[in-house]
């Protein structure tokens, strides 16, 4: 399928409908209309009305935006200082333009791929904004022959992720793990869903001793376990393979958990870590005083 985003014809919209009567999820839309799947959730978004999805009050409504709308100037010392403050605090530009709608008013908010550009911007005048990007200096592999089946055979009794509920895939209730080991010589991290390293090796152990139900990615597809890819990804921003972490102290270990709790995430819509478990647990604890009243 062609991911590329491309604007929504009138033909498109009224197959979006047609699939949303059918009971079909947006993804499940998504790979039958040929779109990203956000390209779906942002139509819904914008033209879904009173009277639910009209294909052809949608079409309307977009070609009124479009004929109608402004480019802002949004170039203001005020967003320029947002940029850097953000990027002391080693916030990527995705996590500045997913947090912006929540700090800052509308005039402010920037898309990332400005807030590239501003940066771009402040390194050709001389400025040092850009080697705080977090993958600054890094080499980017090329690719090359890969072993497809790597470290699959070094793991006895092995569940391939093929056999894992899909409600997993969903990310929508308590208990659903992914792992890895940063420093790759443990054995008992206990997850649910696992690369195939040869730490792992040793999983039945964990399955025996808890129940965990332990399945296993497909070799070189991190896409499958992509919130511990993330994370492992922001880890190794401050520490990187091969670190002896040995040295660290248990405050450097904590602060930096601290910096990660309080960086925002897309996937929770801008809000960080420990904001988004504060929610959560203030809802549980008036549902529970709800009941008890």
């Amino acid at each position: 399928m062609n991911k590329q985003y491309h604007q929504l014809t009138q033909e498109l919209r009224y197959q979006i409908s047609a699939s949303r009567k059918t009971g079909m999820t947006l993804r499940q839309i998504a790979e039958e209309v040929g779109v990203h799947f956000s390209t779906v959730c942002r139509e819904l978004k914008r033209n879904i009305t009173s009277l639910n999805y009209d294909p052809k009050m949608a079409h309307t409504l977009s070609c009124k935006r479009k004929m109608t709308s402004k480019k802002a100037c949004k170039r203001q010392p005020s967003t320029d200082e947002i940029i850097r403050k953000c990027m002391v605090l080693n916030w990527s530009p995705g996590a500045i333009c997913d947090r912006m709608p929540i700090e800052f008013a509308p005039s402010e908010c920037l898309s990332h791929t400005t807030i590239y550009r501003r940066i771009e911007e402040n390194k050709q005048q001389g400025g040092t904004l850009y080697k705080q990007l977090p993958r600054y200096g890094k080499t980017r592999w090329k690719g090359g022959k890969r072993k497809r089946n790597a470290g699959v055979s070094l793991i006895p009794d092995r569940v391939d992720i093929s056999e894992r509920p899909k409600i997993v895939a969903a990310r929508e209730r308590i208990g659903d793990w992914e792992g890895d080991t940063v420093h790759g010589q443990v054995h008992t991290a206990l997850t649910i869903t696992l690369d195939n390293g040869g730490e792992f090796a040793g999983h039945m152990k964990v399955h025996e001793a808890t129940g965990a139900k332990v399945y296993f990615a497909k070799p070189y597809a991190s896409w499958q376990r992509g919130t511990n890819e993330n994370t492992n990804g922001r880890i190794r921003r401050f520490w990187p393979k091969k670190f002896d972490m040995a040295r660290l102290t248990e405050e450097e270990i904590e602060n930096r958990i601290l910096q990660l709790n309080l960086t925002p995430r897309k996937i929770l819509g801008g809000l960080t870590p420990s904001r988004s478990l504060l929610v959560s647990v203030l809802h549980l604890l008036l549902d529970s005083s709800s009941d008890v009243l």
